[in-house]
């Protein structure tokens, strides 16, 4: 966790990305969140995020609602997402815009 701590110091924005699984984030990627809370919180930064997330179908709310709600803490901006799969050119879009 030490490398991640150090690069969400200092980084400006923050892509997430994930497979889903039950409609939200993995648990691996969850876990790394959870201990960003105590390195983050109260440390208020301007920093932006982009969420990527895979899979057939299109329930994607919870995991967004997760994110909102994650980010809305820290006061981060969200600059965009590319929810389903098969969206390879959006998400370079994306990325060539941040």
């Amino acid at each position: 966790m030490g490398i991640v701590y150090d690069a969400f110091s200092w980084c400006d924005a923050a892509v997430f990305a994930s497979p889903q699984y039950w409609g939200t984030i993995t648990g691996q990627l969850k876990i790394v969140i959870d201990r960003l809370y105590a390195a983050l919180f109260g440390h208020p930064a301007q920093k932006k995020f982009v969420v990527i997330m895979t899979a057939r179908g299109g329930m994607y709310d919870m995991a967004m609602d997760f994110f909102s709600i994650f980010t809305r803490f820290l006061a981060w901006e969200n600059i965009g997402n590319v929810p389903g799969a098969g969206k390879e050119e959006e998400a370079k879009a994306l990325g060539a815009s941040v």
